[in-house]
């Protein structure tokens, strides 16, 4: 595990994000934290494991990583970012019938494909503009990529004195997850759309 923050930190140093590098540095921990929940509303009361990143050095690549991310444009046509949107809408349309599903995507942070991540991130940061993510995020579309790949192959988790390593998808707990999820679901909502509008 020190090796991997070593290389973190070489990584940081290669891109030039200098703060970042001593970032990693400095934190405390080289492994993510596990802790449990229960599922109370599943037979059985299964456990979901969720993991901390507080004092590690994982969690200060994410963050710069949460950052650069969010002024990306998210373009996907079933996004709901409130569910206030729902209650105006369906408000302004009180008279208009409508047919609607809600779909609950069963382990999602969990089942997300790194390689499909990092193609639709490049695909978002195509369609906010190459130059204008470069400019803000201060380095090249690449090199932002292969730091997020990194992130991803590094989510080591300690319980027990034992390590485990995320080798799928995205920790729950992980501030990445969230935005993660949203690039990737854009893509295939996108799809989605376009097979309804066929059917019209």
């Amino acid at each position: 595990l020190k090796k991997l923050k070593a290389e973190g930190k070489r990584l940081c140093n290669r891109l030039n994000l200098t703060r970042l590098a001593k970032s990693v540095e400095n934190s405390r921990s080289g492994c993510l934290q596990i802790m449990f929940s229960v599922k109370t509303h599943k037979e059985d009361w299964p456990l979901r494991v969720i993991v901390s990143e507080h004092g590690t050095w994982q969690k200060s690549i994410a963050l710069w990583l949460q950052e650069k991310l969010k002024i990306l444009t998210i373009d996907d046509p079933f996004l709901v970012r409130s569910s206030d949107e729902v209650v105006d809408f369906l408000k302004m349309n009180a008279d208009v019938g409508f047919l609607a599903c809600s779909l609950d995507i069963k382990d999602l942070y969990y089942s997300l494909p790194h390689d499909k991540l990092r193609s639709c991130v490049e695909d978002c940061i195509q369609g906010y503009g190459v130059v204008s993510f470069q400019n803000a995020a201060g380095v090249t579309v690449d090199d932002f990529l292969d730091l997020l790949s990194f992130y991803l192959k590094s989510t080591f988790a300690e319980w027990n004195k034992d390590t485990y390593l995320q080798k799928e998808g995205i920790c729950i707990g992980s501030c990445l997850a969230p935005i993660s999820s949203d690039i990737l679901l854009a893509f295939h909502d996108r799809v989605l759309s376009d097979c309804l509008s066929a059917l019209t």
